[in-house]
């Protein structure tokens, strides 16, 4: 890949995600479409990514896309801009015409990653495999759901490469609030999340769908039979076709976390007093 386009590029995955293609010497055309109150933390990741040249942000709704120059110049998408949970219901028909659209604009084998999640699975029993059958039971779940067949179909028809990338809760520096009320134990850290996407960008096969196992799906898998209670996600395809496997355990990813909170909160004492 040589020139990519992440949709929801501020947001927490979008931010670590850009930060990666960066490092890589990708250029990326960066989509988010601004609050007006904006939070010191967004304010500090536009900043940090906007100082390399390989970097330009384009403050547009996904309807926009079409006015970027060159967009038709893309080797891969990243659609993950998300919506306010609390909007889902109003919200879900308007994004998918807005996906639409912007399949459209896309030339055939051009890759898409659609970062979905596996609340789509619901509340199942023993292992859950990439095709085990959808029942979500919350509005986020069937959200994803919807836009998930819509988005394979719309794909299917322009002949775009797509792979739907199906995640637990994911946590670590610049996290969103409500992920502090997670079991970070069935949770991934960032840099685990960002590795899966860019593994599914490579694949040349489309109509793809992966979900991004935890080191608690792994030891599951290895050492727990089916009949015990709960659930937990096959770790066989994500790592036979992906190549994927985390890499940060919990406790690891914590301690990375917390010292990060820590460097920011001293960051922003010393622009306090240096105002």
């Amino acid at each position: 890949m040589e020139r990519v386009c992440v949709t929801g590029a501020l947001g927490f995955i979008g931010f670590h995600l850009c930060n990666r293609l960066l490092n890589e010497g990708i250029e990326v055309i960066a989509v988010d479409h601004l609050q007006k109150d904006r939070t010191l933390e967004e304010e500090e990741m536009e900043l940090r990514m906007g100082r390399n040249a390989q970097y330009h942000l384009h403050k547009l709704t996904l309807d926009s896309l079409h006015t970027i120059n060159d967009f038709n110049k893309i080797d891969a998408i990243f659609h993950i801009a998300a919506n306010d949970q609390q909007l889902l219901k109003e919200t879900t028909e308007s994004e998918l015409a807005m996906i639409e659209k912007m399949i459209k604009k896309l030339p055939a084998n051009t890759r898409l990653i659609y970062v979905s999640s596996t609340e789509v699975y619901g509340d199942q029993e023993g292992e859950i495999s990439e095709s085990a059958t959808l029942r979500p039971d919350t509005l986020l779940g069937k959200h994803k759901q919807k836009m998930e067949k819509s988005i394979a179909q719309f794909s299917m028809e322009q002949s775009v490469v797509c792979s739907i990338v199906r995640m637990p809760v994911v946590y670590g520096p610049w996290q969103p609030e409500h992920v502090e009320k997670v079991d970070y134990n069935r949770a991934i850290y960032i840099s685990d999340a960002v590795n899966g996407l860019m593994l599914a960008a490579m694949k040349k096969k489309g109509n793809e769908v992966f979900h991004l196992p935890s080191f608690f799906d792994i030891d599951c898998s290895e050492q727990r039979p089916q009949s015990l209670e709960g659930s937990f996600l096959s770790t066989s395809k994500s790592e036979n076709q992906l190549g994927y496997k985390p890499q940060v355990r919990v406790k690891e990813g914590l301690a990375k976390y917390n010292e990060h909170v820590k460097q920011w909160l001293k960051q922003c004492e010393f622009q306090k007093g240096s105002g």
